[in-house]
């Protein structure tokens, strides 16, 4: 076992079990009942690997020794960003597909979407700005640069997932703003593709040439929605009750997910998209009641939540520890200490700001 293996483990259980603490102290009972438990249930364990990925390369980019972490194998931390990423999409995919199906929709499905987006969206993208504002303020040398920052950190992502203005250029506070996209062209494709499912022939025309116009990233190598095909295609598949057919589902999935571990390949590419995507499915045939437990749920829930947060404030605590601690000299202990520091601190906030915003303002 490797010391990125190590890691890996440490965190995932570490990250359970904080969140199995906060869910007895919570709850999970804002969960909508329409909701499939196993669904967010699986949202929470795509929300914990983009988590450990994000925090174990934040602090060692603060300047920990990444021999440390690099010694005995490659490092993993960027697959388990990969698979909670696709797990997103092919959720995604999954959930709007009976919209889409259903072939009726009005401008109401945009206002419900900006409505649950927007408010965490916006408030913690304001807490971005507030930091830039402090640390980077004698970068900051007119209405210009102020004006690209706010553009950079406000704009769903589609202006990067950085921030970056003079001598300034961090991924730090809002990398994962490069997903959001991906999400808000996948909502307007549901009205086309919608009016393609209910058989109105005249707008037929005009579906495909939005299709065709938004699958420009998938041909340019781009494979980000291969995963909302996944979702959506998995739709049509019911769970099993049959035991043997459950076990061979999910003795599968985790053979991809250690074989996608250990392999050379990138994090983004057609090989993966393929073995990332295929779990969809495989999880929908079987929806083990593993992952229905309330801690699971309870990360599900808050996703949204954390995935926004998540960089920001472990950016902070760096910042704010390294002040005093010279992050390149500590040892290994004390890597895991600040690891699971940020941990905690992100599930506390993040539980906040769901149900301070979230909910108070979808």
């Amino acid at each position: 076992m490797t010391v990125t293996d190590q890691v890996s483990i440490v965190l995932l259980l570490f990250i359970i079990s904080s969140a199995f603490l906060f869910s007895k102290l919570v709850g999970v009972k804002t969960v909508k009942q329409s909701n499939i438990k196993s669904l967010e249930g699986l949202r929470g364990i795509a929300c914990s690997f983009v988590l450990i990925n994000h925090i174990a390369y934040s602090v060692t980019h603060a300047g920990f020794n990444q021999m440390a972490i690099y010694e005995g194998g490659e490092l993993y931390f960027g697959k388990f960003g990969a698979i909670g990423v696709g797990i997103f999409f092919c959720l995604t995919g999954y959930l709007f597909s009976r919209t889409i199906k259903s072939g009726n929709i009005d401008l109401r499905f945009f206002e419900k979407r900006i409505k649950r987006l927007a408010p965490a969206y916006l408030f913690i993208s304001t807490i971005i700005l507030l930091y830039c504002i402090v640390i980077y303020h004698s970068n900051i040398r007119g209405y210009h640069d102020l004006f690209s920052i706010i553009q950079q950190i406000y704009g769903f992502g589609f202006w990067g997932g950085y921030v970056k203005f003079n001598d300034v250029y961090t991924h730090s506070l809002n990398a994962v703003y490069w997903t959001l996209p991906y999400e808000w062209k996948f909502y307007a494709m549901i009205p086309f593709l919608a009016c393609i499912f209910s058989k109105r022939a005249w707008l037929s025309i005009a579906a495909i040439f939005c299709m065709v116009t938004l699958s420009i990233d998938f041909w340019s190598s781009n494979v980000m929605w291969g995963y909302f095909i996944f979702g959506f295609i998995s739709s049509y598949l019911k769970k099993s009750n049959n035991k043997i057919i459950n076990l061979f589902c999910c003795a599968t999935s985790l053979l991809i997910l250690y074989y996608f571990y250990k392999i050379h390949v990138g994090g983004h590419d057609f090989i993966s998209m393929i073995m990332i995507g295929s779990l969809f499915p495989l999880f929908i045939i079987s929806q083990p009641k593993f992952f229905e437990r309330d801690t699971f749920v309870f990360l599900g829930t808050i996703s949204y939540s954390v995935y926004l947060s998540h960089q920001v404030i472990s950016t902070s605590i760096i910042t704010a520890i390294g002040k005093h601690i010279d992050i390149s000299l500590i040892p290994m202990s004390w890597y895991y200490l600040l690891c699971c520091l940020i941990i905690i601190i992100t599930l506390f906030i993040s539980s906040i700001i769901y149900f301070k915003v979230e909910l108070k303002y979808s």
